[in-house]
């Protein structure tokens, strides 16, 4: 069996006054959080970066107040950081020289999120088994496993996250989705992975603004240009010009038009090729909750057909989007029109829904757990969204 990294965490060299500070952005600080979630330790975190102390705390940064917590909170804090890895900071004070106050609005509360995982069919077992790896073995957060066809007669609000693996839930959720949706509003975190992403775009479903898309055919774009050009052609025709005479013009050239038969097979509706496997950069909006701890952009795995419109802003958020096609691939293979196409569409997305958050991956994040460096967009999603 592979052993785990060896952590060294920086524990707080003496007990704080006021309150311990995990700055934001390591797996370690996620780590961290995971071990005072289970510990029922009364944990905030800031929504934007501020200064104590002389040094600064980006956004996401947890706050652990002395006086919400038990007596031997020194002592507790001292063994997360050991085991985590994690760095934690004590305060003596709570004067900020910049940015957010500790007791300000944008301070937020983190409850301990409850979390269900959907299994059994439609939901792909790989996919089941990679979200569980990370949550368990890795961050060693308890996790309920939630037989996809007892979702309609569960008590969801038992549960803060309900995390949909991979896997297409139309006909499997049908009888389920009024509770879903009433449980969303209310308050709950639907997170949702490559394929049941796609699920929430489908016509009924109404809870992703998107769209997964269709191939796009190079005629398709100069097809609309030649309509709108052909408007502008018409509205400066004379009015007195003898319109029977145009259609007929028109109609004799469309019959000496030759056939295109490649043209006239295509689907209707066709999906894109499938990436058989790259890494592509995406362009992260770092003020969002879901991108805490990282720079501006991630380095993601495709493998997939999905593609999928940006969603409008009065809508939700595109947290993390493809880059421009010039420097978007990064390794591995996908094809030119892929490329053309995926580059700067959503990767992830958050719309709000009453008090509650959807948060869609176009792709599985946790894919065999092999890109540690997604961890952060995953957990923000998990450890987050509730408190959001």
């Amino acid at each position: 069996m592979r052993q785990p990294p060896q952590r060294l965490g920086i524990a707080p060299a003496t007990a704080a006054t006021v309150a311990y500070l995990v700055p934001w952005g390591t797996n370690s600080a996620a780590r961290a959080l995971a071990a005072m979630q289970r510990a029922e330790l009364r944990v905030f975190s800031a929504d934007e970066a501020f200064v104590i102390g002389g040094r600064e705390y980006p956004a996401g940064s947890l706050i652990v107040k002395v006086k919400a917590n038990p007596e031997d909170l020194h002592a507790r804090l001292t063994a997360i950081a050991a085991a985590s890895g994690a760095e934690i900071v004590p305060t003596d004070t709570a004067w900020v020289e910049r940015g957010v106050g500790l007791g300000s609005n944008k301070v937020r509360y983190l409850k301990r999120p409850v979390v269900a995982i959907a299994y059994g069919r439609p939901a792909s077992p790989n996919s089941v088994g990679w979200v569980r790896f990370l949550l368990e073995r890795q961050y060693d957060y308890p996790v309920t496993l939630l037989r996809v066809r007892q979702i309609a007669a569960a008590d969801l609000s038992k549960y803060d996250v309900l995390i949909l693996p991979a896997g297409s839930y139309r006909s499997a959720l049908q009888s389920a989705w009024d509770s879903v949706k009433a449980w969303i509003r209310a308050g709950g975190t639907l997170i949702t992975l490559g394929e049941a992403t796609r699920w929430l775009t489908e016509e009924g479903v109404d809870l992703l603004a998107s769209k997964r898309e269709d191939r796009e055919r190079p005629g398709d774009k100069k097809s609309d240009e030649g309509e709108s050009g052909d408007v502008e052609e018409s509205s400066a025709k004379e009015p007195d010009e003898d319109s029977e005479a145009a259609e007929k013009k028109a109609k004799e050239g469309a019959e000496t038009k030759p056939f295109d038969l490649a043209a006239a097979i295509l689907p209707e509706h066709e999906a894109p090729d499938r990436t058989p496997g790259a890494i592509l950069g995406v362009d992260l909006d770092t003020e969002h909750w879901l991108a805490f701890g990282y720079d501006g952009d991630a380095n993601v795995l495709v493998g997939s057909r999905n593609i999928f419109t940006p969603i409008k802003l009065d809508k939700g958020r595109n947290v993390a989007v493809y880059k421009p096609a010039d420097r978007m691939v990064l390794s591995g293979f996908t094809w030119g029109d892929v490329v053309a196409q995926i580059a700067q569409k959503a990767y992830l997305v958050h719309q709000p829904h009453g008090k509650g958050h959807v948060v869609a991956f176009a792709e599985d994040p946790n894919f065999r757990a092999f890109c540690d460096g997604l961890n952060l967009l995953f957990l923000n999603a998990v450890f987050f969204g509730p408190g959001h």
